[in-house]
């Protein structure tokens, strides 16, 4: 996505009331979680995202549901 769509969409999200966080990986393209691309892979950039993943769904998930 263009920098101004992913922009407008967060500015929309905001402005309905949503609480959100985005994080933009500026050092990377599109399918960097992918190691089998090693034209696009970026291990830290995978890393971190993954991490970020968990520490998103931990928080945001009940036990059991």
């Amino acid at each position: 996505e263009t920098p101004e769509s992913v922009a407008w969409l967060e500015s929309a999200l905001k402005d309905a009331g949503r609480s959100l966080t985005f994080y933009n990986y500026t050092s990377v393209g599109h399918w960097f979680c992918e190691p089998s691309r090693p034209d696009a892979y970026n291990e830290p950039a995978d890393r971190l995202a993954w991490e970020r993943t968990l520490v998103f769904l931990n928080s945001n998930l009940k036990p059991g549901s």
